[in-house]
């Protein structure tokens, strides 16, 4: 997971860009119980307790809930609706990668917390992240009341700056690696858990290793010819240098680590990558 800048725009904002009509009219009704709702979430945001918000509101009748669905699905996603530019500036992300898995293109806003359960919570920009496809269709409205299963929040939750997955070579044919993660010392038994489940709910180990294996492969006339002009340490120097280029480029989790976990193996060096 990357962790992103959170929106800089408020709610209050959105609802100034919605416009008028008969369903719109009645969110802006329900306006001043949608701001009390950003407020609550950012509060529970800021402290790691987003599973204590109560799902459903008293002001926000199942009637006004649909209407503010609506205003997200007509003026936020529509591409003609005038709250457009939002949902635009919230989909917004480094190399316009998923920040779920770090791997494919930004597609659509995921709701944090469910909009079917938090209704009110349905335009409020924090709870909207920008997500792939894949990773919105394996989400989808989940979410956990338990502390060390709720996901992770990318705007809200930093891993911190050291290297948390890890990858092992297998010294069979294809090289593959075998991606896991590797707890840093600043995370609690808590994050240990979500980051672990995190991990598996979005099959990272699979996706990293399908994607190392097709690099493998595109670099396998390079790496033959490289062997046969300079042996195994000329296949290292390339490995740890691209390694270091990758590493530098932060765009994913995994490519740097494959490269350089290749670059270390004296097996695969001499020739193990062809076997």
């Amino acid at each position: 997971m990357r962790t992103l800048t959170p929106p800089n725009f408020s709610v209050r904002e959105i609802l100034g860009a919605l416009g008028n009509g008969r369903r719109i009219d009645r969110v802006h009704e329900v306006a001043d119980e949608i701001c009390d709702g950003e407020l609550e979430y950012l509060a529970h945001a800021d402290s790691a307790t987003l599973s204590d918000l109560t799902p459903n509101h008293s002001g926000i009748d199942n009637d006004a809930g649909e209407d503010i669905r609506y205003a997200y699905d007509a003026k936020l996603v529509d591409k003609n609706g005038p709250a457009r530019a939002f949902y635009n500036a919230l989909r917004t992300a480094p190399h316009n990668r998923c920040p779920v898995c770090l791997e494919r293109d930004i597609g659509a806003l995921d709701h944090f917390l469910p909009k079917e359960r938090w209704p009110r919570l349905a335009i409020v920009p924090a709870n909207l992240v920008p997500i792939c496809t894949a990773c919105n269709g394996t989400k989808s409205s989940g979410w956990s009341a338990d502390l060390d299963e709720q996901y992770l929040h990318p705007y809200y939750d930093d891993l911190g700056t050291r290297a948390w997955v890890g990858a092992t070579l297998l010294r069979v044919p294809g090289a593959p690696l075998v991606f896991k993660v590797i707890a840093s010392a600043d995370w609690d038994d808590v994050m240990c858990s979500r980051v672990t489940l995190h991990f598996e709910r979005f099959a990272l180990a699979e996706l990293f290793a399908n994607h190392a294996s097709t690099l493998l492969a595109s670099y396998d006339g390079q790496l033959q010819s490289i062997h046969a002009l300079g042996g195994a340490s000329a296949v290292r120097e390339l490995l740890l240098g691209t390694a270091s280029s990758f590493r530098g480029a932060a765009i994913d989790l995994w490519s740097s680590l494959a490269m350089q976990t290749w670059g270390e193996s004296d097996w695969f060096c001499d020739g193990g990558w062809r076997t």
